[in-house]
């Protein structure tokens, strides 16, 4: 998972902005990075293009999202 997510950091630092879902496809699927059981990360981008969560499910249906993005969320809740 941390080796995808820089990856959608480093796309980021490129296009200033996170993967569309066709983008992160063919990301995905040029590198092929799977989870710990050989399946594909489920990405869901942001509405606003700056954040991102990337998640896998184990077999016994405990999902890990990381959520990615630029923005500092502490401020965020401050608001």
């Amino acid at each position: 998972m941390e080796v995808m997510a820089e990856q959608l950091y480093t796309f980021f630092a490129a296009q200033m902005r996170f993967p569309t879902d066709t983008e992160f496809t063919t990301l995905d699927g040029g590198l092929d990075i799977k989870d710990a059981w050989g399946k594909s990360f489920v990405y869901t981008p942001g509405d606003d293009g700056q954040s991102a969560d990337l998640a896998f499910t184990t077999p016994w249906d405990y999902t890990q999202t990381l959520h990615v993005s630029l923005q500092d969320d502490t401020t965020k809740a401050d608001e």
